[in-house]
């Protein structure tokens, strides 16, 4: 009977030892995740909230209401902005074309205080950006995507839509800061709605842009006149957006036109049948041509694809995506498609010039066109 039991005892004991070092393997495991990707706050992330990028809002969010203060060095002065508590942290500074500002927090909460991060205002002499989209469900290959991007040292990042797997999900944006926080440290925002971005208070509230409460706004860069439509609201000549584009490319004021919204109107997958297209190429298509718009750059497709019809070249640069879609349909308008796992775009405008450079995942070239003037 005491031979029994005393297996038992080990048998139990073993038992328990091997739950401990499972358990303690799983938590090893865990905890360096959980660090990366902390639970209580995102940021930062900047976003250009002045038309003429005069000004630039730095934000956080923290899921308790905290008090925290911003340390801003602007290459020769060092000064503090200082809020009440909340948990959207938005500090607005002046900006100068070409001046670099650094940042950091000041906070109680440890996995937040001494947070750093750094933009470059686009400069008289030229700038560089970056642009790429379909985050959604991809989240692995954005940070890889971003730790590449980065090394190209952008001014700002066009996002071309479907940003996150729920767009009213506090977490979901969370992850989507974390994932993406080497570019989002970096560089400015420029977000695009998609197909399946939910336009709300919500997103109001999480991005300062230039147009305050609507989902299209621009901005006038060096040599540059950047316009950022929502493809997926109406756009029929008596629509608000409809109106507002055609005020805005009347007074534009860059040598270059470029115009970013979703959804791609020239398509080599089965989304050239997307019900929002025909609307896109019977009313918005012929307005960018009559004010001659350089170049358009959209999302949709999981690829990269180079399209010019009419003087326009258009850029799908929608590849974050970790499944590439495949054809479906042909573009008459085509002059190169590449399908991978994911592939981001480098634009560097320039007085005269305005390269357009596509890589893939793996930072490998894919094509690059010149546009000049």
């Amino acid at each position: 009977m005491n031979v029994i039991q005393s297996a038992k005892e080990r048998y139990i004991a073993d038992s328990v030892i091997k739950k401990m070092i499972i358990f303690i393997c799983i938590f090893i495991i865990a905890v360096p995740s959980f660090a990366q990707y902390p639970l209580s706050f995102f940021g930062p992330y900047f976003t250009f909230s002045d038309k003429k990028v005069k000004k630039i809002t730095v934000s956080y969010y923290t899921k308790k209401k905290e008090k925290i203060n911003l340390k801003v060095k602007n290459g020769k002065l060092s000064f503090v902005k200082k809020e009440k508590k909340g948990k959207f942290h938005n500090f607005t500074l002046k900006a100068e074309p070409g001046k670099q500002y650094t940042f950091s927090v000041e906070s109680m909460n440890p996995e937040m205080n001494g947070r750093p991060g750094a933009v470059t205002i686009p400069s008289q002499d030229g700038f560089k950006f970056a642009a790429f989209g379909n985050t959604a469900n991809a989240l692995p290959n954005f940070e890889k995507m971003c730790s590449v991007v980065n090394n190209y040292q952008p001014s700002f990042f066009v996002h071309t839509g479907n940003l996150t797997a729920d767009s009213m999900s506090f977490d979901e944006w969370q992850k989507f800061f974390n994932y993406g926080s080497k570019i989002f440290s970096s560089a400015a925002f420029l977000p695009v709605v998609g197909g399946h971005d939910f336009y709300s208070a919500l997103w109001e509230k999480l991005f300062d842009v230039s147009n305050k409460r609507y989902p299209f706004y621009s901005y006038e860069l060096p040599y540059c006149t950047l316009i950022v439509l929502n493809s997926g609201m109406y756009l029929g000549k008596d629509s608000t957006q409809y109106i507002w584009l055609v005020e805005e490319l009347k007074k534009a004021q860059g040598k270059w036109k470029i115009v970013v919204f979703h959804h791609a109107p020239f398509s080599t997958t089965q989304n050239k049948y997307n019900p929002q297209l025909p609307s896109l190429n019977n009313t918005l298509i012929p307005l960018l041509e009559s004010y001659h718009v350089d170049l358009v750059l959209n999302g949709m497709d999981n690829l990269y694809e180079h399209s010019v019809k009419n003087g326009i070249t258009y850029i799908t640069c929608g590849g974050a995506n970790e499944i590439p879609d495949t054809p479906g349909s042909d573009n008459p308008y085509r002059q190169k498609v590449f399908y991978a796992k994911g592939s981001f775009v480098i634009f560097d405008v320039r007085k005269d010039t305005l390269s357009v450079s596509a890589y893939d995942i793996q930072n490998q070239p894919v094509e690059t066109i010149q546009l000049k003037k």
